[in-house]
């Protein structure tokens, strides 16, 4: 981690639609819980059918025989997927209400492999509309292949997917139904919020670009 960069001023990449793929464990507390937005919370004397509810990840944390610790070499691990591609530049590890039994130490491996989360699975989707002076942006997403946010100055919105920087609009939505339409998907979502802009919409009709009015 660069200690001379701020850390709340860079995007979170797995609140950018990321996901939890798989964990070793998640008997007290559920590995999903590592992708929630908001801040860590705790309230006593609220149960489940785990015991005392955290909203944080909860392993069993196993000991040996006796209370022995176990080896060194056993772990928790959790497995995390980014919602998009990019330069993981810190990681941030908050035990929060976990300060009497927490690791001493982690550690971090990262891979990076093609293909994105399917609608189904990050449930969230974000509408951009481009501005009429980003047909380059529009035609650095139309292709396949190839990381299509490198050098693109996206943010984080509400619902957790990625809000282009000088869009027209963008509405975020939630996955309402999903349709099988041929060779391809129709998603249908619920708009959650929407912002607007001053400007005029970038057109793509009949194979090419246009303005409003040709």
């Amino acid at each position: 981690m660069n200690r001379g960069m701020d850390e709340q001023l860079l995007p979170d990449l797995l609140q950018l639609r990321g996901s939890v793929v798989a964990a070793s464990d998640e008997f007290f507390a559920a590995k999903e819980n590592l992708t929630k937005a908001a801040a860590p919370v705790f309230v006593p004397d609220t149960y489940d059918a785990k015991g005392q509810v955290y909203d944080g990840w909860e392993t069993r944390r196993r000991r040996g025989p006796g209370g022995k610790l176990p080896d060194r070499s056993a772990r928790d691990w959790v497995i995390v997927r980014l919602g998009v591609p990019g330069v993981v530049r810190a990681i941030v590890v908050d035990t929060a209400f976990f300060t009497g039994n927490f690791p001493q130490a982690c550690s971090a491996d990262a891979c990076s492999v093609t293909g994105y989360p399917a609608f189904e699975e990050s449930k969230v989707f974000t509408v951009n509309i481009l501005a009429d002076e980003q047909e380059t942006l529009s035609r650095k997403f139309a292709v396949s292949g190839g990381n299509k946010f490198e050098g693109v100055a996206y943010r984080s919105g509400a619902n957790g997917a990625a809000i282009l920087e000088g869009t027209l609009a963008h509405i975020e939505c939630t996955l309402y139904a999903a349709y099988e339409g041929g060779d391809h998907s129709l998603y249908l979502g619920e708009i959650q919020e929407v912002e607007v802009h001053e400007g005029k919409p970038l057109v793509f009709y009949r194979g090419g670009y246009r303005a409003l009015g040709d």
